[in-house]
């Protein structure tokens, strides 16, 4: 049942996989953390994040105006693998917006909130293991180059899952 559903991933990835044509396509995460792309006006995106030990988060968002991005996620810890999967507390919340667009001299700006954390939910600290990014600020600069988009990012961003540790965090 594992290799169905590893090879069904695999083939549904490479059957929506989306160009790197810098014209119509933006990156919207570097790794697993926001950047200022979003998604065009009246589109929506569907995902699913495969994660630690099994987890599997599914996440649709929707652009509006080419200046708005709003989404919902939901997932599972365990999953995939033996074991019993245990589902996460809550659904998860994302909107950004953009209120500097990009030009030659100046980068995209995005605030945005996004409160998904990864991997699975600790009880006793009442979070994922891996904070969300919370309220956050994002500077990007893309060029368009022979081999796709090239571009630098600078992010950072609050956590309100702050019972064990601080909330700042920058990328």
């Amino acid at each position: 049942m594992k290799r169905w559903i590893i090879l069904l991933l695999i083939v549904a990835g490479i059957a929506i996989a989306q160009g790197t044509n810098p014209n119509y396509y933006q990156p919207r995460r570097i790794v697993n953390m926001p950047n200022a792309g979003l998604l065009p006006h009246y589109s929506w995106m569907g995902q699913i994040r495969i994660g630690e030990a099994g987890s599997i988060i599914g996440y649709v968002g929707l652009g509006l105006w080419g200046r708005l991005q709003a989404g919902v996620s939901y997932g599972a810890h365990g999953v995939l693998g033996r074991g019993y999967a245990t589902p996460y507390p809550r659904p998860g919340f994302q909107c950004k917006i953009r209120p500097v667009e990009e030009s030659v001299y100046v980068p995209a700006i995005v605030v945005g909130y996004d409160d998904q954390g990864l991997a699975y939910w600790d009880k006793e600290i009442n979070r994922f293991a891996v904070k969300s990014p919370g309220a956050y600020i994002v500077f990007s600069k893309n060029w368009a180059t022979f081999g796709g988009n090239l571009g630098l990012h600078f992010g950072t961003g609050y956590s309100f899952e702050t019972e064990d540790q601080d909330g700042f965090n920058m990328w």
